[in-house]
């Protein structure tokens, strides 16, 4: 028989039965709570099938408004012979409302001590129609390491879901993916934002995690991104040095980018083919804004400069059928 780690328990499910904005059901989590749902059971590593379980989900629910003072962690997963457990999620569902003033993570991966991968990490807040107001830290758990000749797990992302409204204010980080110590590959790191219909003002730092392969900071379509922080790619280990990779990755739709006083970008802005892409420089301060890294068009793009004067480090490309657009950029 198949020897399973049992999956870990979920903490909490919650629904509101009058979901209207004024009088939604109204979660509020103090200094001194931690919500930590139940880890995945380890399988048994003497059983060549044996599986690690999943880690569980610590808030499950709709229609909520969620104020978090201490800390909200999904679930870790167990280690298996031959599949190890995934991270839980720390907070999933639709139609939440958000104010994290401390700590919410996804579950970390579990180790894999044989040929199996190890698990990736959690994702810290999933769903859609998600307005988020970050303080703290809102991070994807990291993906399990490998201990044998497997590759190491992959990060979770920090926030994933469409129609996010994000204030952040603090940290949203990528989980890191797992380091593989025999033969195999390191698991790829997860991205702090990702989804479609996304609107971000950016005053504290947004990092894609680390890993085999970068995690991006922000990956997405048709977003609205405005930026006095860091937003910053994660860092890819090549054998021989750090590469750092996307920053912001556009996948489709029409996106703008606004840069105000305090704006650092770290890393690649990767337009897909068939994007728009508008850049306004609005930091009226008499310094430049950088983009530490390259600008990517694909094929069929349209990009639109205007505002102040900004600066690219590295290089700028162009697809086939793509245009590029000055708008009154000041001399």
């Amino acid at each position: 028989p198949l020897r399973a780690g049992e999956d870990g328990m979920d903490a909490w499910y919650i629904t509101s039965s009058n979901p209207s904005h004024a009088s939604r059901t109204k979660l509020r989590i103090n200094s001194d709570i931690m919500i930590s749902a139940g880890h995945g059971g380890a399988g048994d590593n003497n059983d060549g099938n044996s599986c690690g379980g999943n880690g569980g989900d610590s808030i499950t629910g709709s229609d909520l408004s969620i104020i978090n003072q201490g800390m909200i962690l999904g679930g870790n997963g167990g280690s298996g012979a031959d599949h190890n457990g995934d991270g839980g999620e720390a907070v999933t569902g639709d139609n939440l409302f958000i104010i994290n003033g401390e700590i919410i993570s996804g579950g970390h991966g579990g180790d894999s001590y044989s040929d199996s991968d190890g698990g990736n990490g959690g994702d810290a807040v999933t769903g859609v129609n998600l307005p988020i107001i970050n303080k703290g830290t809102i991070s994807g758990g990291n993906g399990g390491n490998n201990y044998g000749e497997g590759d190491g797990g992959n990060g979770g992302d920090a926030i994933t879901g469409s129609s996010l409204s994000v204030i952040n204010k603090g940290t949203f980080a990528g989980g890191n993916g797992g380091a593989a110590y025999g033969y195999g590959y390191d698991g790829y790191g997860g991205n702090a934002i990702t989804g479609d219909n996304l609107s971000i003002i950016n005053n504290g730092a947004i990092l894609g995690g680390n890993g085999g392969h970068w995690g991006d900071a922000i990956n997405g379509s048709n977003m609205t991104i405005a930026n006095s922080g860091y937003i910053i790619s994660g860092k890819e280990d090549d054998g021989t040095q750090n590469v750092v990779g996307n920053a912001i990755h556009i996948t489709g739709g029409n996106n703008s980018l606004i840069l105000h006083e305090g704006s650092v970008i770290t890393g690649d802005v990767q337009v897909n083919n068939s994007s728009i892409l508008k850049i306004i420089n609005n930091d009226y301060t008499g310094t430049t804004p950088t983009i530490e890294g390259d600008l990517c068009a694909g094929d069929c793009t349209t990009v639109s400069l205007s505002g102040n004067k900004f600066t690219v480090s590295g290089d700028v490309s162009f697809g086939e059928n793509s245009s590029l657009n000055l708008a009154g950029i000041s001399s």
